[in-house]
């Protein structure tokens, strides 16, 4: 029975990272000090725990066909796509300005439009949302750990970043963090 839900879920992920591949934009640009800190640890923990979610969830989903039942499975796909079109439409809103780097790209100011004007840090927010998808699909040992160590990681990043806006962009960005949240609307 739910070899069909593997297959969707399969279908899923390898269509997430095809298009994630190609709309994220692509910048040469390498700005000075981005060797000394440039947040690698923290994306390779978000970047790991991503991967080994979605090995757990299709392993479970492809060898037990008792593990997740529709009443989990629907919801927590609607989670993971939720959360990755708001990835998209953030970096769509973010654009050039979008650098892999924690410093902002040369030549871009500060992103307020869009999703930017109700929170900081939708990529992030949307990339929790999408984990939350997988916990729900198999709310196991394994996904847990990895979604704790998603949160882990982002919340590190996130307060990193917010250092390296506030010292490029100053006051801009100080008055503009009075008007958002960090990552959840409303609240956080």
């Amino acid at each position: 029975m739910n070899r069909p839900f593997f297959c969707i879920f399969a279908s899923y992920t390898a269509l997430r990272f095809v298009l994630e591949s190609f709309i994220k934009p692509r910048t040469g640009f390498r700005p000075e000090g981005a060797r000394k800190d440039r947040g690698i640890l923290s994306l390779a923990i978000l970047t790991a725990a991503h991967i080994f979610s979605n090995f757990v969830v299709c392993r479970i989903l492809f060898l037990d066909p008792s593990a997740v039942t529709a009443f989990r499975f629907i919801p927590g796909t609607a989670f993971c796509a939720a959360g990755f079109a708001g990835r998209i439409a953030a970096l769509r809103a973010l654009g050039k300005a979008y650098s892999l780097f924690m410093v902002p790209a040369e030549g871009s100011g500060l992103v307020t439009h869009g999703i930017y004007s109700k929170i900081r840090h939708p990529i992030y927010a949307f990339y929790l949302l999408e984990m939350a998808g997988f916990f729900i699909i198999f709310p196991g040992l394994e996904t847990f750990v990895s979604f704790f160590a998603v949160c882990s990681a982002t919340v590190y990043r996130v307060e990193k970043e917010e250092a390296l806006l506030e010292r490029f962009y100053g006051d801009a960005f100080r008055i503009y963090k009075k008007s958002t949240k960090k990552l959840v609307f409303f609240i956080y």
